[in-house]
């Protein structure tokens, strides 16, 4: 985290007061909220730019005072609604554009509106319905077909549990490759333009891919080989190499002059003298890493 006051959570910037966000700048007064930018006071949402005063939502730009809706652009005062923009006082609505006042893509009257409006979350709140995101079973898309798994890793068992659908084989193209990798070259220089009309195979999970043009050119440019891993493979190893979207409680490991494990001999005084600080907090360095996880105070002192 960097130039944040009082936030919890990991890869922040120039944010305060926010707890467990991550991947995010620029948050004021937020919690659960991810992959966002200039946010405030808004709660469990993600793909967020320049918005205020949401809650459970996904990809909700410009927009102030909008709960329980996906892909709603330059809105306000809008519920429970998918692919609306620049309108305002929505509930329940789909691809509506410049519209206001509005049930179930239905125009009414404002006072209308607020009446019906009133009596829907009377109920909804009735039967336990208001207050919640889209329920999952509504979702066209197996749980290992999303997103999810990159952050959330879960078994059949544990997402079939959860009420999440299950795709049998998530998408793409398998056993129709046109050439092996024993006949391609290691080196980048020695393969030639054909290579972008072939069907090749990940090493990995044996799903099909391609090679473009201006992919080839790229590793020609820089020298490297040709991938042997499929597009998502190589996703998913990039992801691997940060840190998970989880905190764990852990205690500062500075021992006064040095480090528990005595790997690394402290530089500074810290305020806790030789003796081992007491400082704990929250981290995304998992206790069974091998890196050494000091306190904020502990760090500062040797680094500034």
């Amino acid at each position: 985290m960097i130039k944040c006051t009082n936030c919890i959570g990991d890869r922040l910037f120039n944010s305060k007061n926010s707890k467990y966000c991550y991947d995010a700048t620029n948050l004021e007064d937020c919690c659960y909220i991810t992959n966002s930018d200039f946010i405030k006071d808004s709660y469990d949402v993600n793909f967020f730019i320049k918005s205020e005063r949401c809650y459970e939502g996904l990809s909700l730009p410009n927009s102030y005072n909008t709960f329980f809706s996906i892909v709603c652009w330059d809105n306000r005062d809008v519920y429970y609604s998918d692919h609306c923009f620049d309108s305002s006082n929505l509930f329940g609505c789909i691809g509506m554009r410049k519209s206001s006042y509005c049930v179930l893509n239905k125009q009414y009257k404002p006072e209308e509106y607020n009446q019906l409006l009133e009596k829907i979350i009377g109920h909804m709140k009735s039967t336990g319905e208001w207050g919640e995101f889209f329920p999952v079973k509504l979702s066209p898309f197996g749980y290992n077909e999303s997103t999810a798994p990159d952050y959330f890793p879960l078994t059949k068992e544990e997402a079939v549990k959860g009420g999440f659908r299950w795709a049998g084989r998530t998408s793409g193209l398998f056993g129709k490759e046109t050439i092996t990798w024993d006949r391609i070259p290691q080196q980048i220089d020695k393969v030639d333009d054909s290579i972008v009309k072939e069907i090749l195979i990940c090493e990995k999970c044996k799903k099909n891919f391609r090679i473009l043009l201006q992919e080839l050119n790229f590793y020609r440019k820089i020298r490297i080989p040709l991938p042997r891993h499929c597009p998502d493979c190589r996703h998913g190893e990039r992801l691997a190499k940060r840190n998970p979207r989880k905190l764990w409680p852990r205690k500062c490991q500075c021992a006064g002059e040095k480090s528990e494990n005595s790997v690394y001999q402290n530089t500074a005084k810290h305020s806790h003298g030789n003796n081992s600080c007491t400082n704990e907090f929250e981290t995304s360095y998992s206790p069974d890493r091998k890196e050494i996880v000091y306190c904020e105070s502990c760090y500062n002192s040797e680094i500034v």
